[in-house]
């Protein structure tokens, strides 16, 4: 336990003192893009893309931005079972055939709004830069913890579950972040009180993992509780229409 509080000190201390400059070192933008270029080119080699949701598609983006922090988004959706979206700094975009067999046009709307919102907002290279500190926190922590000699057996898996918590809760606040950016995009639409209310139907039925989750579950999972994340989008669309 010491360990683990050294450690999630040494991040906190990294995180709290790195300027925009510092965090640069990081990884710059640049170099984030690439890496999201290659990375996807890896995913659509590796997955069979399908056309039969073309037509679809295009209705579906009707209206939504073509471009954010001047990345063009593209899309392409895999033929897969599972139920899936999700995008990268470079404006790639990937949606799962389960997932528009499941929802209905404006829920699918609202995912792509959700994964439009990561990239506009920045989340993929906050958290790449973030991953990155805390790696290198983490090992001065290892460093910490050898030198007051509480190192050993064990230690690996503290260190483990220091990165698995920060992490996870820094991706659950992103998660949210993304709702908000959706919810108040759609609502700027004709009928956007039914369009930004999608996203919570959408949530009921692609996000289960989250629900009645416990304390473990809401600190090392990556998204916030599913019923949490519902009254969000619920609360922030009745503060804009009060309705």
């Amino acid at each position: 336990m010491k360990k683990l509080i050294l450690i999630g000190a040494a991040a906190a201390a990294l995180l709290a003192t790195s300027g925009c400059a510092n965090m640069e070192a990081l990884g710059s933008d640049q170099q984030i893009v690439t890496s999201a270029n290659q990375s996807c080119r890896q995913y659509d080699a590796k997955s069979t893309i399908t056309h039969r949701y073309d037509d679809r598609m295009r209705v579906i983006r009707q209206g939504l931005p073509q471009q954010v922090g001047g990345q063009v988004l593209n899309y392409a959706v895999y033929q897969t079972n599972d139920m899936n979206a999700w995008a990268m700094p470079n404006g790639c975009v990937r949606v799962y055939s389960a997932l528009l067999d499941r929802l209905n046009n404006d829920e699918v709307r609202a995912v792509l709004g959700h994964e439009i919102g990561h990239v506009a907002l920045r989340h993929s290279v906050q958290q790449y830069r973030t991953n990155n500190g805390l790696a290198i926190a983490m090992n001065a922590g290892s460093a910490i913890g050898s030198l007051v000699g509480i190192g050993g057996a064990g230690s690996d898996l503290l260190q483990q579950a220091a990165y698995s918590a920060i992490t996870a809760q820094y991706s659950q606040r992103l998660e949210t972040e993304a709702d908000n950016y959706s919810v108040d995009l759609l609502l700027k639409e004709p009928d956007g009180r039914k369009k930004a209310l999608a996203m919570a139907s959408a949530l009921k039925k692609i996000t289960t993992e989250g629900e009645g989750s416990s304390m473990l579950q809401k600190m090392f999972g990556d998204h916030p509780d599913t019923r949490e994340r519902i009254r969000n989008v619920e609360e922030r669309v009745k503060a804009a229409t009060g309705k």
